[in-house]
């Protein structure tokens, strides 16, 4: 097993969820199996999740956003953790990736071609919602998780992209949470 950086990214705005006990799952896994962990709570984080001016003009980054784009410059893998909220990110992490994955630190166009700046990391997404999984694969084609994987991940060169999506969670029964936590904590024993 190849040990890794990991930069958890939780994106649960509430404490004491579901979302925090995976996020919480996989950081304890992660360090047992000896990979180097760091956890980044956007809901502790001070910075203004809007980005003003598009990318007409720089916005000062604040000194979290500092921390987290020299987290993820050191990071060989990504977690995301967020629920979906009318089938897209909180707005919490919507922020956070205008703010952050920004030109010149994850992609630049040269010649009129995106170049990724990303290049080399890899990504797991793990998503938790209410509706069932079949509405969300069959009739919403997973767009819950496709933004964040393919125009902004995968975009700035991040590959492969592996998705966890935890539907019905409010019918989960105590078999199926064990069965869930002990399989996001094989994700993070192995690195992915």
């Amino acid at each position: 097993m190849h040990i890794k950086n990991i930069l958890i990214i939780s994106a649960h705005p509430e404490y004491k969820d579901l979302g925090d006990e995976l996020a919480t799952a996989y950081l304890q896994a992660a360090q047992t199996a000896g990979h180097q962990v760091t956890f980044l709570e956007l809901k502790q984080l001070k910075f203004d999740p809007i980005l003003h001016h598009g990318y007409k003009d720089a916005q000062t980054l604040e000194p979290d956003l500092l921390t987290a784009q020299q987290a993820i410059s050191a990071a060989d893998h990504l977690v995301f953790v967020y629920p979906v909220w009318w089938e897209n990110m909180p707005a919490l992490l919507k922020g956070f990736v205008d703010r952050v994955f920004l030109p010149k630190f994850a992609f630049r166009y040269t010649g009129g071609l995106p170049e990724q700046l990303l290049k080399g990391k890899t990504a797991r997404i793990i998503a938790t919602m209410d509706g069932p999984n079949l509405y969300d694969l069959l009739i919403l084609h997973c767009a819950s998780t496709r933004v964040l994987a393919q125009a902004v991940l995968r975009f700035c060169g991040v590959s492969p992209v592996r998705i966890t999506r935890v539907t019905s969670i409010r019918h989960m029964n105590p078999k199926r949470y064990q069965k869930l936590i002990s399989s996001i904590e094989k994700m993070a024993t192995q690195g992915e």
